[in-house]
């Protein structure tokens, strides 16, 4: 990546012709290299103590792409010159130029690693200790604090990064953990200021919850559970019946609306899934964050 950057890309950009764009077109290979340095990884974090890397980290360009913008660029000359001394982090899984399977979540960023996964990883005893002990919430758990749509958008990106990493902790079998990660959410955001369920585009607000909803279950927060999923019934159902009665009614106004209810016949049905895979009735368990459970507590 560090001879790309210089002897191709390099030229191209000292370049006259190119001082007005935002991108340039250059022959790109299909695989590029970083050499890993082990201990400068290990002391910035990109590396943790159980952690394994190769020698060298591989960057698979997508076939498609055909040029690099200007940012993209940035980005590659960050990591070919970087050589793992300080932390690079995103706020998304940014994906687009190959390095995406490196990119690892810790809380609400996505540190580059030298560790190839398959899936999306999530260090999760640090995002864990981050949501726990330091994430903070700007007066959301106030009662009768009015949030925007804008800001009712960062709140629902915090509100997924707990169920994500709740819903992980219960894939361990930490599940008392889960609680307490979805009960300092609950602290932290007030459902009277962030609904649980609500109308908004592309039914982000519902998706949302949906997820959240699927952690309290793994958790075995009952509670929880019931108050999401009528608060997501409700809401999806009044939306089925607005749009039932927009396609008897208002059929040229319906078209507009055809994706938003194939979005609700989606989140309900796979509600119907998780409660039938969970069956809160017999198998989910009312706990106490902070308190644990004995083996004989467990049985039913």
């Amino acid at each position: 990546l560090y001879d790309f950057m210089k002897n191709k890309v390099g030229p191209l950009l000292n370049s006259t012709e190119v001082e007005q764009k935002t991108s340039i077109s250059v022959p790109l290979p299909s695989v590029l290299t970083v050499p890993v340095d082990l201990a400068a990884a290990r002391q910035s974090g990109a590396l943790t103590a159980t952690d394994t890397a190769a020698a060298e980290m591989q960057i698979n360009i997508p076939e498609q792409k055909s040029f690099l913008s200007l940012d993209q660029l940035t980005m590659l000359n960050i990591l070919a010159s970087n050589n793992w001394k300080r932390p690079i982090c995103f706020t998304s899984p940014y994906g687009e130029i190959g390095f995406g399977p490196y990119l690892r979540q810790e809380g609400m960023i996505f540190r580059l690693t030298p560790v190839h996964n398959a899936q999306r990883a999530m260090n999760l005893n640090k995002t864990d200790s981050l949501l726990l002990n330091t994430f903070r919430f700007g007066g959301a758990g106030l009662k009768g604090i009015y949030f925007d749509e804008e800001n009712r958008r960062h709140l629902l990106t915090i509100r997924s990064t707990y169920a994500q990493a709740a819903s992980n902790l219960a894939n361990e079998g930490r599940k008392q953990e889960a609680v307490n990660l979805l009960a300092k959410a609950e602290k932290g955001i007030s459902p009277e200021n962030l609904p649980y369920a609500m109308v908004s585009r592309f039914q982000s607000h519902n998706q949302i919850s949906v997820l959240y909803l699927e952690a309290a279950y793994k958790a075995g927060y009952t509670d929880l559970v019931n108050k999401v999923k009528s608060a997501l019934r409700k809401d999806l159902t009044e939306q089925k019946r607005y749009y039932n009665y927009l396609k008897e009614h208002k059929p040229d106004s319906y078209s507009s609306f055809i994706s938003d209810e194939q979005d609700c016949d989606q989140f309900l049905q796979y509600m119907d899934r998780l409660e039938k895979t969970y069956n809160p009735q017999s198998t989910l368990i009312n706990e106490v964050p902070g308190q644990r459970r004995d083996s004989a507590d467990s049985t039913h």
